[in-house]
């Protein structure tokens, strides 16, 4: 990219550049197409920079759009899905995993506690995947003499808004680090994603994310934080024995249609609550032993 396309990619030198262009329409076409994507990632959709345009809907946002055709991607045609465990995915240095984990720390996404953990953790067990609608997974795994040591953290970004829409992180019992304060992760989170103009936001109440989510029914998007403890294994292949506890924090982002949320909401009102707690135990006993598929779907 030379140092023009990366002057116009700034969202304040869009912005000042509007009325030139206005003027160069007529002479130079190509430069509008040209620069068509740099005002795309997390910006209005053009129907609704009119005067008077109604609130924003999950279909004038990038993100929100791209999370719907996510969440669909077991029927699409051609999909290719990224893989989420080493032997599936590919060595890196830790760099790029890095930099996500300190950008939600700044953002106050993740606990104080929690990204100074991880940033000692993470080393040189890092891996990736990509699949083919650039959603790039990330897993760190700590030493342990020639194997894999335990899972420390997989993250999920889409790759063109470098948004992090999935994280699994887990440390050990005795590390001592809080518990993560659910409505204050989510309040940040939301920033992060750029999602604050959507008005909104709440806890979907009647369903297991009543405290530790936040549904926008006009974006379709669920966010969630969750925390709590798993049995865990030195190695992913579970040759090396030492089953572990081990606490986990996790945030998500996901679309989610209103129909389900009703879905879930009748589900409670005809079962209780606890149904959702045993349906929970249910899926926790089944999936303690491949933790990182959490964070990657």
């Amino acid at each position: 990219m030379n140092k023009w396309k990366k002057w116009f990619a700034r969202p304040a030198a869009a912005v000042l550049c509007t009325g030139v262009l206005a003027l160069a329409l007529s002479a130079v076409p190509a430069l509008t197409l040209w620069l068509g994507d740099a005002g795309l990632l997390a910006q209005p959709h053009a129907r609704t920079q009119k005067a008077g345009a109604l609130a924003l809907t999950g279909e004038d946002m990038y993100l929100t759009r791209v999370l719907k055709k996510y969440s669909r991607r077991g029927s699409l045609s051609g999909y290719q899905r990224a893989g989420t465990s080493p032997d599936s995915m590919y060595y890196v240095e830790p760099d790029g995993l890095l930099f996500h984990v300190e950008e939600l720390a700044s953002a106050g996404v993740l606990p104080e506690e929690w990204a100074a953990y991880f940033m000692d953790q993470i080393g040189l067990s890092t891996y990736q995947s990509e699949d083919s609608l650039g959603f790039v997974n990330y897993i760190s795994y700590g030493r342990r003499d020639e194997n894999l040591g335990y899972y420390i953290i997989g993250v999920t970004v889409e790759s063109q808004s470098q948004k992090v829409v999935g994280l699994w992180g887990t440390a050990e019992e005795w590390a001592g680090l809080p518990e993560p304060d659910a409505p204050a992760v989510l309040a940040a989170y939301k920033t992060y994603l750029g999602m604050d103009s959507l008005a909104d936001w709440a806890g979907p109440e009647g369903t297991k994310y009543a405290e530790n989510g936040l549904y926008s029914a006009s974006a379709g998007l669920l966010l969630a934080c969750q925390s709590g403890f798993y049995v865990a294994y030195p190695d992913y292949t579970f040759e090396a024995g030492g089953d572990q506890q081990r606490m986990y924090f996790s945030l998500s982002a996901a679309s989610v249609e209103e129909s389900t949320v009703r879905g879930w909401q009748e589900y409670q009102r005809s079962f209780g609550a606890g149904a959702f707690r045993q349906a929970d135990a249910d899926t926790a006993r089944l999936q303690e032993e491949q933790p990182e598929e959490e964070a990657m779907g």
